[in-house]
């Protein structure tokens, strides 16, 4: 058996990812969770509704609020939403608000795109009528 040979069969195998820990997206599962830690969070399985959305919740004070995670020029921002209330704040009533909030993120997105564009802009017409006025004065000189 050659060295090369070896060297194949002694390469580490790469590791498993690690699984996301979830919980169902559903009133039921979420009144049932238990957090082990005094300030946990679960995420719930991804689907376009559940994408960034987490469940956090505080041992001592026995509450559970919702939180969502979105991305704003490549930095994580996290966004609460309230209390996790059965029936008035649930599975479905948080549905309707994570779709008002995207709304409203996609619209500040827009909006910061629009500015970062005129800034873009102003800055290349700066150049332009530098760079006209040096070919002025070399013509005049």
């Amino acid at each position: 058996m050659g060295t090369e040979q070896q060297q194949e069969i002694n390469l580490p195998k790469p590791l498993p990812k690690p699984q996301r820990k979830t919980i169902p997206f559903t009133n039921k599962a979420i009144e049932n969770w238990k957090p082990k830690k005094p300030r946990e969070r679960r995420g719930f399985p991804r689907t376009n509704t559940t994408n960034g959305l987490k469940i956090v919740s505080r041992k001592n004070l026995k509450d559970k609020y919702w939180e969502l995670t979105y991305h704003l020029n490549r930095k994580p921002l996290t966004l609460s939403l309230g209390p996790f209330i059965t029936g008035v704040r649930g599975t479905v009533a948080m549905t309707i608000k994570i779709k008002e909030n995207h709304k409203e993120i996609v619209e500040q997105k827009r909006v910061q795109r629009i500015s970062e564009l005129k800034q873009e802009d102003e800055r290349q017409r700066k150049k332009d009528r530098g760079a006209e006025e040096k070919r002025k004065n070399r013509k005049n000189s």
